[in-house]
């Protein structure tokens, strides 16, 4: 489980009132300590967490399941125990988030479910099967790798109902409903709007809230109370957008920075994105497990009073929500995936895109040379950074980030004179 992942004090975020400011500290204090919160929410008599690995854990059957799910990350810095459970070459992630797994007291959570990604995480799950203290929930969710074909949908409608049933042996879990598995999706679609709105303004204006903040926002909306934080979310949007109504850009935006797309995995911290910004570029968008790809569920997001009740059709939405999904690089085909990332840049009118690249990822490291080719085809050129154990190395990269920014500044310059 990660830890703290901000720097003291407030992030760079322009909001204008008390509770925007109130809530703004809510959700990154949770996401920079989850561990602290989790800790002060079972001391204050709430249920029991269950923690997950991966986007493509449904956090809707947990809360319909009467639990509170929180995203369990990686442990930023060098890591432990985790060292001698795994292979060396297995991403600096895999060997965090185990890290981070073996040293929870067990208060924190009661159990961690798994959903099938890569094969180092793959692994961190049969290791913490094994050394996890005795008592504590495990399941590992075997969703399919291969989102289209025959069965597909049947298969995760499967799995999803087993991973239902399987939260009523967590003490304090209850049966999932149809009932309770709407009302769930209800709530993480309010999270996710508050998020969009918030990306949103981040795309527009950049320094109101700078894409590192928005990180940090959308990390603290994992481990908050889902209800709290789509309160939360919703007053620091509403804040946010008043101010830019109020602020608008003067002029054409001449001399204004390089806008960028970052395209990645999970970060365990928010410092690669404030690199990016210190060497003078704005995250206008992101491709990141916590950013956008959280937010690409496209059709089904919404109510739907007329849909069918009952928790067979509720199971059925919710998988194929999950396989609509814009797809991260561990599933095929990868096309909505390329064409997805290609379009945002284009939608978010990017000057240039970053690639964070956890070493050792394969998955990620496949899809680079083509995603690159696309991007640069359509006038989107690109820088790759290498990410491990959530952190750049500061000098280098800072050069190369100040130089691609520099090129990206003088094509702006040349678009302008043309």
């Amino acid at each position: 489980m990660n830890g703290a992942s901000v720097a003291a004090g407030p992030p760079p975020c322009r909001t204008a009132g008390e509770a925007a400011r109130a809530a703004l500290e809510r959700l990154v204090r949770a996401g920079a300590d989850p561990v602290s919160y989790l800790r002060g929410r079972r001391a204050a008599g709430a249920g029991p967490a269950v923690g997950y690995v991966c986007g493509y854990v449904p956090e809707e059957v947990i809360l319909a399941a009467g639990l509170h799910p929180v995203r369990l990350g990686g442990r930023p810095g060098p890591v432990g125990p985790a060292d001698s459970r795994l292979q060396s070459f297995a991403c600096s992630f895999a060997r965090a988030c185990l890290d981070g797994l073996l040293t929870l007291t067990g208060s924190e959570v009661a159990g961690v479910v798994f959903a099938y990604t890569c094969d180092s995480l793959r692994a961190v799950a049969e290791s913490w099967r094994i050394h996890a203290p005795r008592g504590t929930f495990f399941h590992f969710l075997n969703l399919p790798a291969r989102l289209k074909g025959r069965g597909v949908e049947d298969y995760t409608r499967a799995a999803l109902s087993r991973f239902a049933v399987s939260l009523q042996a967590v003490e304090g879990g209850r049966p999932v409903t149809g009932e309770s598995l709407e009302a769930a999706a209800r709530l993480t679609a309010a999270v996710r709007a508050g998020l969009g709105r918030l990306a949103a303004v981040r795309s527009a204006r950049p320094d109101i809230l700078p894409g590192s903040t928005f990180i940090a926002i959308a990390r603290g909306a994992t481990v908050l109370d889902r209800g709290e934080a789509a309160r939360d979310l919703d007053t620091l949007a509403a804040d946010l957008e008043a101010v830019v109504e109020a602020n608008p850009l003067p002029g054409d935006g001449a001399g204004s920075r390089p806008r960028v797309l970052v395209t990645g995995g999970f970060l365990e911290t928010e410092g690669p994105l404030r690199l990016i910004e210190e060497a003078g570029l704005d995250i206008a968008a992101d491709d990141l497990c916590l950013g956008g790809r959280a937010l690409a569920f496209g059709a089904g997001t919404e109510a739907r009073p007329d849909a069918e009740s009952g928790l067979g059709p509720a199971l059925a939405r919710l998988a194929a929500l999950y396989l609509g999904r814009v797809p991260c690089p561990t599933k095929h085909p990868p096309e909505r995936r390329f064409a997805f990332v290609c379009d945002e840049a284009a939608r978010h009118d990017v000057d240039g895109v970053v690639f964070l690249l956890q070493k050792f990822c394969d998955p990620h490291a496949f899809d680079y040379p083509e995603l690159r080719h696309r991007l640069g085809s359509a006038g989107h050129p690109s820088l790759l950074l290498e990410v491990e154990q959530g952190a750049l190395s500061r000098g280098q990269a800072l050069t190369r980030l100040e130089a691609f920014a520099e090129g990206l500044r003088e094509a702006m310059e040349g678009g302008r004179a043309g």
